[in-house]
């Protein structure tokens, strides 16, 4: 329906009101329990091992440790001083405003007994009554009762600074859509007419802007640092020239750092999933191994899975020297952290493992090896070789390849001893391969591998694709239709033309013969042919008497050193025969004539 005139009226008076209520000047309130920042409980990850839910105590062992921090804010409501009506109206269904921690930064300090491993955490806002947990990767080194430091800065509110003042607007309702709706009875007779307008209101919004004061809380935080009975610190590493994919030996100087004898000891490593090490084979390993600790209960399989050193006994401040093959399954090289602990027995017999200590090892990436150049000289239904020209980055020392492929290719000799490679210089490959008779005119895939020694070990390459073109197959055409009648025996000659790309040498023509012919010399040399240049090849052959008047076809195949050297045999082509009917022997008629005749004068002769 249309507004009224006393609605609009009503509008104005309350735009008005509101104007010059905001109008009035702000200033500063002030308020009780406002927001803080408070430690509600500490707790810690130990990831070394697999323990991911926080555990919620203070006693902490020595290590590499995630401190779990949860904090919150204490604010609550209880008296409120607004300064003027301003503050009251913004604030009055805003009050959870108040009692909100702004742009909170935590810092956790830590000493020579704790190392902290990360920087400071910042939250926007930390709510009244609402908790937040922090995280802080940490290393405790040493230490019985440690109190660390919390230092939380955050913002409170402390004005309302500026509000910006609504503007009057002399219509706040805008129509947009005016329809009309009539209404007429069966007779014809208008019995109802509808108006309807449809309104756009214009709502002016708040735009405001608060000041905050600056808060800073120096929070205690108190741990107590377990003493293990034994504990593992790794003092040295060394370790051969480890590259990504192959493997070496690390070596490790493990002090017992705890307080009591480690017997029976011996020391396990874990690196990442990506990696395996390998010691020794289990019957190696279990003849080193005293009897007492080759069967060990089911919780430490997951350890005895792992490869082991024996060490033996290890008294506190003792040095025990372990070392470990290791097999590094890696794409890429980097520094990798293993992890180390030990397995003993304890005084009573019993079988317990240590916290474990971490170090790092650094693996070289494999040798970059790109690919300058690919030859072949493999034609289809043929043998040939590919040459490859590669070039790597690094110094590769007694370094040999291998070859893949796949159908219509095979490989002859798939492995080539190199040698030593200097970084940056070209060095080249060669295979023998073969293409199938199935093989097309095209480029075939290949994989190339390099391998080389590192350390007492071989490494192999990642897969290097190469293309490897396949030259097609020399093709031939049996030219002309020589004629021989049935009975005979002749020298029938074809002209053969190289219909090829390339010139054929030392070439021999041959004739497969079939039922009804027969032959004594089915083969014939027609010598070098280039590409469109043809020969004649002759070969003696006979035809049975009884032989069918018609077109014979014969196969034909040409042998012929291909510009690879290797000895070819074509695909056949046709050799067309005419065979005519054999001729009429007059002579034959001619005796028996004859015969004929003397009998009748015989008998005549005889009859007088």
């Amino acid at each position: 329906m249309k507004a009224t005139t006393g609605e609009t009226m009503k509008t104005k008076v309350a735009l008005v009101l509101v104007f010059l209520l905001f109008a009035i000047p702000t200033s500063a309130l002030s308020y009780e329990r406002e927001p803080s920042i408070e430690i509600v409980s500490v707790g810690y990850i130990d990831p070394q091992k697999g323990i991911t839910t926080p555990i919620n105590s203070n006693y902490i062992g020595k290590g590499d440790k995630i401190l779990v921090v949860t904090i919150y804010n204490p604010a609550l409501r209880e008296r409120v001083e607004y300064s003027d009506i301003n503050e009251f109206m913004f604030f009055n269904s805003r009050e959870d405003m108040l009692f909100t921690a702004y742009n909170i930064e935590i810092e956790l300090l830590g000493n020579e007994n704790v190392k902290v491993k990360s920087g400071k955490i910042t939250l926007p806002a930390l709510p009244s009554m609402q908790t937040a947990t922090l995280q802080f990767p940490v290393e405790i080194v040493g230490g019985e009762e440690v109190e660390l430091k919390l230092i939380a800065k955050y913002e409170v509110i402390d004005e309302l600074r500026d509000l910006s003042r609504f503007q009057l607007i002399p219509e706040l309702k805008v129509p947009v859509e005016f329809t009309n709706t009539i209404i007429y009875n069966s007779t014809g007779t208008l019995t109802q007419i509808t108006n309807t307008t449809r309104y756009r209101v214009d709502i002016p919004l708040e735009k405001y802007e608060l000041g905050y004061l600056e808060r800073e809380k120096e929070l205690p935080l108190k741990i107590f640092v377990e003493e293990r009975d034994v504990s593992p610190e790794v003092k040295v590493v060394s370790a051969d020239k480890l590259i990504a994919g192959g493997k070496g030996d690390i070596v490790v100087e493990i002090k017992n750092v705890g307080k009591k004898v480690a017997r029976n000891a011996y020391a396990t490593v874990e690196l990442p999933k990506q990696q395996q090490l390998q010691q020794q084979p289990t019957t190696a390993m279990t003849a080193v191994i005293p009897f007492a600790m080759t069967s060990l209960p089911s919780s430490t399989t997951a350890t005895t899975a792992q490869p082991s050193y024996y060490i033996g006994d290890l008294a506190p401040k003792d040095v025990a020297i372990a070392k470990f093959r290791v097999t590094l399954d890696l794409p890429t090289g980097g520094v990798y952290p293993v992890k180390l602990k030990l397995v003993y027995t304890d005084e009573y017999g019993n079988i317990k493992e240590s916290d474990t200590a971490t170090f790092g090892i650094e693996v070289l990436s494999k040798p970059k090896i790109e690919v300058k150049s690919v030859q072949s000289s493999v034609y289809a239904n043929s043998k040939g070789d590919v040459v490859v020209k590669l070039i790597s980055n690094a110094d590769m020392e007694r370094a040999s390849a291998r070859i893949v492929v796949s159908s219509p290719l095979s490989a002859l000799s798939s492995e080539c001893y190199i040698g030593d490679v200097k970084a940056g210089e070209e060095f080249e490959a060669i295979f023998r391969l073969k293409a199938s008779s199935e093989a097309k005119e095209t480029m075939y895939p290949g994989d190339v591998f390099v391998k080389f020694k590192a350390g007492d070990d071989f490494v192999e390459s990642d897969a290097i694709r190469i293309g490897i073109e396949v030259k097609p197959e020399v093709e031939f055409e049996a030219l002309g239709v020589p004629e021989i009648r049935a009975g005979e025996e002749k020298i029938l000659t074809f002209t053969i033309k190289n219909k090829g790309i390339t010139e054929i040498k030392d070439a021999t023509a041959r004739i497969v013969i079939v039922s009804p012919f027969s032959s004594s010399d089915d083969s014939a040399f027609i010598g070098n042919l280039k590409p469109g240049e043809v020969a004649n090849a002759s070969f003696k052959i006979s035809v049975d008497r009884d032989a069918t008047p018609k077109l014979y076809a014969l196969n034909l195949e040409v042998k012929y050193r291909a510009e690879n050297g290797e000895w070819v045999v074509s695909k056949p082509v046709k050799a067309v025969i005419d065979v005519k009917p054999r001729p009429i022997d007059y002579m034959i008629f001619t005796i028996v004539a004859v015969v004929i005749i003397a009998g009748i004068a015989y008998y005549i002769k005889r009859r007088k």
